[in-house]
């Protein structure tokens, strides 16, 4: 293992390591204070240090300090700990499942992707098209069936509810796709989760969590790829088709019978070094070399 290699995943374990203990505990910057989140299941621990904080500062009337600014000090810690401590926010968390696939997902048989732009007849502007190639017929029906699952069965997705990401790199670029956190059934449901609770208590937060699939593939900058071009004429959130397609008898892209292109809203093409923490595709790429 190179230094590098040592170095990308040291960072990325380290990472981790920072976000699980940020799902227990952190500070939020609230007005001119901060806010101590911390998970329910401490609740117990924060109140008995607020009870240990106020024994100590009854008690520290019986010390005896080496200056009055030694005391000063003591007494500003503890009053501001004290504040952080009778603040304190009382995480809650849920957690929701985006739909998943219900065959098994074959990474080899993801053979390309697909850029361009078509015309209709009557239609004097061109539309945008964006594409998966894949082996053959059944495998495009089942990655189409788990599309429509994410767009909660509209082929016209005006809500968003599917993401389609193209990250680039140097010589190659990769594909997500992955359903939107923002999906109406998952509203639905974290609000379900907020009514169980009865009414909400000003210091509860809920930790809203989910569980999802994200399909994604590097792919190579062929000579002659349709993407650059395409990414010059594309305008950010026009809508545009989206098509899971098969290798025509002449070996170019086509579509399969009766499975009709999904209306889509969401296209993000980014290069690599512009991805910060709040991006799905982020932690996908963190050890993935920028070539």
């Amino acid at each position: 293992m190179s230094v590098k290699q040592a170095y990308a995943r040291s960072r990325r374990r380290l990472i981790l390591l920072m976000n699980r203990a940020r799902f227990f505990v952190k500070l939020r910057r609230r007005g001119w204070f901060v806010e101590l989140m911390i998970h329910e299941r401490f609740r117990p621990h924060i109140h008995l240090i607020g009870y240990g904080l106020t024994a100590f500062s009854l008690l520290s009337a019986f010390i005896v300090f080496g200056s009055a600014w030694q005391a000063f000090v003591v007494g500003i810690v503890v009053f501001l700990v004290t504040k952080i401590v009778e603040k304190a926010a009382f995480i809650y968390s849920s957690m929701f499942i985006t739909p998943m696939p219900s065959f098994s997902l074959k990474p080899e048989k993801w053979l390309g992707a697909v850029f361009g732009f078509s015309r209709q007849p009557g239609n004097p502007y061109d539309i945008p098209s964006v594409g998966m190639l894949v082996q053959d017929e059944d495998y495009a029906r089942k990655i189409h069936g788990l599309l429509l699952a994410w767009s909660c069965g509209e082929l016209k997705d005006e809500a968003k509810n599917v993401c389609v990401s193209v990250v680039m790199l140097r010589t190659s670029y990769f594909m997500f796709l992955y359903p939107s956190f923002s999906r109406e059934p998952a509203r639905r449901f974290f609000q379900a989760v907020e009514g169980d609770r009865g009414a909400a208590t000003p210091d509860e937060r809920h930790h809203e969590l989910f569980v999802l699939l994200v399909l994604g593939k590097r792919f190579t900058m062929e000579q002659g790829s349709a993407l650059p071009t395409f990414r010059r004429r594309y305008t950010a959130d026009v809508p545009y088709l989206f098509h899971v397609m098969i290798p025509g008898q002449d070996g170019q892209p086509t579509d399969v019978p009766g499975l009709q292109p999904l209306i889509l809203f969401s296209l993000r093409i980014v290069e690599k070094d512009r991805l910060n923490r709040q991006d799905v595709e982020y932690f996908n790429l963190m050890d993935v070399a920028d070539e």
